[in-house]
């Protein structure tokens, strides 16, 4: 206990309040008395003579223990003023004046523990417990400042759940800082990580004008933290709060103004970016780049692109490296070539991992003059590439074990880096990778978990309770490609529903082949042609309809849809007007793409004169053709016999 009568607690506290048991009349005479020595003690001090001095504090200590503040705050002040300071001394006369609810004696022993008043003499190390002691009654008049001293004494002491009790009653007062700080506290890492209070202490701050807390409001709104992404109002708040300390807001503003207007950069978002450019910002240089690239925000310009592509590319951002590495290979007017520079930073960007650049420069020493070919090197990073899950080089790869002309040639190798391409969701890999188990391509030796790569299979698997064959598994990744729109899976596709190899009714592969047929591809457009002409799967027998789909697929240098409307023209079968002159020249066009049948037909037109004048030669000659291919026994027998004949 401090050094204070507990009878003068008593006394001060009845004087306000006598119905506690004292008589005003022994108050009075009690403070009265303590007043006259004060009084004395005032008379001896201000002789200015040591001895009465002397006696005069003796007297003033009498009167502040009896409970007389003026007395104590005297002699708080005297012993500030010796020589040296008796700073314990003082402390002690300002505590007893706190003791009896001196609330401006509170308040000053808050800032000498706090380490506030060592510009007056007192301690520089803060005192805690003594903080929290003091700050206590001073917080419960209502005063902000003790609640947020206490909150941060807490915050010293590591105990977070009584900081945040302080601080949200100082908060609720409409305390700044303490909404500030609230907002600090549940946005951190942790067990106190609340976004939705980060949120609303955040905006109750920044509706007081604070900078720091707009920003972070701002960023809330930009990433959803503890709200509805709105990148309006994101772009709202960080317009307030840019200048220092936040100079380097403009590519977070760039963002919220990208997905406002729907991936579009106008003037403004550009300016923006360049902001950021022109600051060292590597990641706004190679968008600014791209701007100028593609014409986005800003006129195009292929030199400026590179300008700035190269700028980045100092900055070490490795799509920066690349894309400048590209255009100096390519020499894209009007840059200038710089293969040796062009090589130089595709090999950084490569080397950082981009797998774009390092399926290029695979690409490269695969074949290319940029630099000496080395195929072990180029298989290497297209391995590198595919690993990092670029599709195009794990199609290539797929291509290139297939073919074997670069590599040994090794079908598993193709199968699995077209596998790991279809999964990743390439229709094309997807349909080839079809193609391979539907033909036992590459699918000797496959572990299950080679062959059953997604969820799906495996379910399948599980329901049927067998084995998946390859052909049920090739089935399942033309199905996948065909349902992406891949128009070659969609024909194969139908096709196996008609032979019924695959689950589908005849309308299910009609309407593919019209998808495949719609999208341009000329295998659908004859098969659904010859379709119409015989009336099957479904569809109503319409020769009009036949016609213009096998033509559209002739006309396009389909060499079986040639051979079919020339026979069809030729003798006007299925219903088709005859006309032999249009008859032989589908058919020459076919015989000239080295179709052993349409030779072997053109050659009896010469000799018949069928759509074509009579030529002995040109029949020869056409007849040796056919003879001379390998590639239909039958057809090539037939020409051998007809030139026996004409001789």
């Amino acid at each position: 206990m401090r050094k204070v009568l507990l009878l003068s607690s008593f006394i001060c506290f009845s004087f306000l309040s006598p119905s506690f048991g004292q008589t005003s009349s022994t108050i009075n005479t009690d403070t009265l008395k303590a007043s006259k020595i004060a009084q004395k003690a005032q008379k001896l001090y201000a002789s200015g003579k040591e001895k009465k001095m002397a006696q005069a504090i003796e007297l003033y200590k009498e009167a502040g223990s009896m409970g007389l503040p003026s007395a104590c705050r005297f002699l708080s002040d005297y012993y500030m003023g010796t020589t040296p300071p008796d700073v314990e001394s003082s402390i002690h006369w300002t505590e007893i004046l706190g003791d009896m609810g001196d609330m401006a004696s509170i308040s000053k022993l808050v800032d000498i523990y706090s380490g506030r008043l060592v510009g007056q003499g007192y301690p520089a190390q803060a005192n805690i417990p003594k903080v929290l002691e003091w700050c206590k009654p001073l917080a419960a008049t209502g005063d902000v400042s003790a609640m947020e001293t206490s909150a941060a004494c807490h915050l010293l002491n590591k105990d977070t759940t009584q900081a945040i009790g302080w601080f949200e009653k100082a908060a609720e007062a409409g305390s700044l800082t303490s909404q500030r700080s609230l907002s600090r506290i549940y946005s951190s890492a942790g067990n106190n990580n609340v976004p939705e209070l980060a949120h609303k202490y955040a905006e109750k701050a920044c509706e007081q004008g604070d900078k720091e807390c707009t920003y972070m409001l701002g960023m809330m709104y930009m990433n959803g933290y503890g709200c509805q992404q709105d990148y309006s109002k994101a772009y709202s708040c960080l317009e307030k709060c840019k200048g220092e300390p936040y100079a380097d807001l403009d590519l977070n503003m760039a963002f919220c103004r990208l997905q406002m207007n729907e991936g579009a950069i106008d003037a403004t978002t550009f300016d923006l970016l360049r902001s950021g450019a022109e600051r060292g910002d590597g990641t706004a240089q190679r968008i600014v780049g791209d701007c100028y690239a593609n014409g986005n925000g800003v006129d195009k310009d292929i030199s400026k692109a590179l300008e700035w592509y190269l700028k980045a590319a100092e900055n070490n951002d490795p799509y920066a490296q690349y894309t400048a590495g590209v255009l100096l290979l390519s020499g894209e007017a009007p840059i200038v070539q710089d293969h040796a520079k062009g090589v130089e930073l595709i090999e950084k960007a490569a080397a950082s991992g981009l797998s774009n650049a390092q399926f290029d420069l695979g690409m490269l020493y695969l074949g290319s003059n940029f630099v000496t070919k080395d195929v072990n090197k180029g298989i290497d990073l297209l391995e590198k590439a595919s690993a990092a899950g670029n599709t195009i080089a794990q199609t290539s790869l797929g291509t290139i074990y297939y073919q074997g002309q670069l590599v040994p040639k090794d079908e598993k190798k193709a199968l699995l880096h077209l596998q790991a391409a279809a999964v990743k969701g390439d229709t094309e890999a997807q349909f080839n990778t079809g193609y391979f188990y539907q033909n036992g391509i590459g699918t000797k030796g496959l572990k299950d978990e080679e062959r059953l790569v997604t969820d799906e299979l495996v379910e399948q698997h599980k329901v049927s309770g067998n084995v998946m064959t390859d052909e049920q598994i090739g089935i399942y990744w033309i199905r996948k490609a065909a349902d992406a729109g891949h128009s070659m899976a969609q024909a194969n596709l139908a096709m196996l529903i008609l032979n019924g190899k695959a689950a589908g009714s005849e309308s299910e592969a009609v309407a593919l082949l019209k998808k495949a047929s719609d999208s341009g591809l000329v295998d659908a457009q004859y098969t659904l042609g010859t379709l119409y002409f015989g009336g099957k799967a479904g569809l109503a027998k319409d020769v009009n309809k036949g016609v213009d789909l096998v033509k559209k697929a002739a006309d396009q240098g389909y060499v079986m849809a040639q051979m079919e409307l020339g026979m069809l023209y030729l003798n006007g079968d299925s219903g088709v007007a005859q006309n032999k002159t249009t008859g032989f020249k589908y058919l020459m066009k076919a015989a000239e793409q080295g179709l052993p049948t349409a030779m072997y037909y053109v050659a009896v037109c010469y000799n018949n004169g069928l759509g074509v004048a009579a030529n002995l030669v040109e029949t020869k000659k056409w007849l040796n053709k056919a003879a001379n291919q390998n590639l239909d026994p039958q057809v090539k027998a037939m020409a051998k016999e007809a030139l026996k004949n004409l001789i």
